[in-house]
């Protein structure tokens, strides 16, 4: 998101992951999950970054023999949380 902070004569560029897994007995190893940017690339660059990370994240609960006594509402949380490769790969305008 393009925002102008008050008192500020330049515009940043926000960027912010709010899909986090957080199940119960699993330990997360902490990443910035939001920040800003002066360009929308590096946005971009830094919000694909947290993805890549909590999607790592997601993989090693998915391999904990734990997951499947998980609700099926957490299961289907950690199995859908990543858009399609498609989004990241389109340019900014």
């Amino acid at each position: 998101m393009l925002f102008r902070p008050i008192g500020s004569s330049t515009d940043a560029w926000k960027w912010s992951l709010t899909s986090q897994a957080r199940p119960v007995g699993f330990n997360k190893q902490g990443f910035p999950t939001s920040g800003s940017e002066d360009t929308q690339r590096g946005a971009r660059d830094a919000l694909v970054a947290a993805w890549s990370q909590e999607e790592a994240f997601r993989a090693e609960v998915r391999a904990d023999p734990r997951f499947g006594e998980m609700s099926v509402y957490m299961r289907g949380f950690i199995e859908n949380g990543q858009p399609t490769p498609a989004k990241w790969s389109r340019d900014p305008t």
